[in-house]
């Protein structure tokens, strides 16, 4: 094999190695696979009469999948690692900060984050902070809902989050 022949090669090798690296690993390229956005400057009551697709959310996700440690199914409680509860809103409203979930790009539901000391009634999902876990309630102050009627069970969300390894059912 000449030398030259050689070299082409590595160059070849190099660049395909540094193009897909480039589109698969850097984050900006890739969309996380589950994702909590806050919406931009709204209100929860504001947020609520409004299409989730015509809610305008942050640039960057509050967590994503790399924040979970894991995601229990059953009571909807996420356990967060270290450097994710730093980034979690503290000072939550009493009329709390609505949020949207977001799987592989797709809006899945709109909740809010929301304050235990909140006496005001929130019709969507709440998510709650407490220790270094999430848990996110059917409504406040949380009742009975219908599963089939609670956004929270969204199949879409399950699949991803499977997906993740991080689930437990």
């Amino acid at each position: 094999m000449s030398r030259k022949y050689f070299m082409a090669m590595l160059i070849i090798i190099a660049l395909v190695l540094t193009i897909s690296c480039s589109n698969s690993s850097n984050p900006k390229h890739r969309s996380p696979v589950f994702a909590i956005y806050l919406v931009k400057d709204m209100k929860t009551s504001v947020a609520a009469q409004i299409s989730i697709d015509d809610l305008t959310l942050e640039d960057e996700p509050i967590l994503t999948e790399n924040d979970l440690v894991s995601y229990s199914w059953k009571d909807h409680k996420l356990k967060l690692c270290k450097s994710a509860i730093k980034r979690v809103p503290k000072g939550i409203p009493l009329d709390g900060k609505p949020f949207v979930v977001v799987v592989n790009g797709d809006r899945a539901y709109l909740g809010a984050l929301w304050a235990r000391a909140s006496s005001l009634i929130a019709d969507i999902p709440v998510m709650f902070f407490e220790g270094d876990y999430l848990t996110i309630e059917p409504n406040y102050p949380s009742g009975q809902i219908n599963a089939k009627d609670d956004p929270r069970n969204n199949k879409q969300v399950y699949n991803a989050l499977r997906g993740t390894g991080k689930l437990i059912e």
